[in-house]
């Protein structure tokens, strides 16, 4: 029967699953800590309380997108698996084990892209609202990189440290290219 639906073994389904979720929580922190240096360095000369009201709406607003895009790429990603089992089958899947597993996994990575942003976003505001201008700024943009270059040595087993360069590098380049628009804007 196997063979017929051309199903992987269960036990590997659950390891590709934990993969699919880690991807969601790197993506996510990896936009959360992005949004907020971003937002650090637009924000560097308002007022404190102006800098959290954007930080905090921000972040949160990346978060609720992150989980907003995740559920409609998911679900409709997982629909179209569960129509073609429906189709080899002749029959809805609709109420059974493998619909109420496929909807599980899709709130799981709705949750992982959602929480993984707001987390992200919210870790270089750890310091930057307890100190003092300009150590503020400065800690909270080394934060944001060195957690970026975290996240790239924990998404590759080869390179680590080539990809943890590329991410940090990459969240430079946004860094410097927001400050540049937030400079003419």
């Amino acid at each position: 029967m196997k063979k017929l639906l051309n199903l992987p073994n269960p036990l590997r389904l659950e390891h590709r699953a934990k993969h699919e979720v880690l991807r969601y929580i790197i993506l996510g922190m990896s936009d959360g800590v992005l949004f907020a240096l971003g937002i650090l360095l637009v924000t560097l000369e308002f007022a404190a309380q102006e800098a959290v009201k954007a930080w905090i709406g921000g972040v949160v607003t990346a978060a609720l997108t992150n989980s907003y895009g995740a559920y409609f790429a998911e679900r409709s990603f997982e629909e179209a698996k569960l129509y073609v089992l429906e189709r080899h089958l002749l029959k809805s899947l609709k109420g059974t084990i493998i619909s109420k597993r496929t909807a599980l996994k899709v709130r799981v990575r709705v949750l992982a892209a959602g929480a993984s942003t707001l987390l992200g976003g919210l870790l270089p505001a750890s310091f930057f609202f307890m100190l003092p201008y300009p150590i503020n700024a400065i800690s909270g943009i080394v934060l944001a990189l060195i957690t970026l270059a975290l996240t790239g040595l924990v998404t590759s087993k080869k390179e680590r440290i080539k990809i943890a360069f590329l991410y940090t590098g990459g969240g430079m380049l946004v860094a410097v290219l927001t400050y540049i628009i937030g400079q003419i804007l």
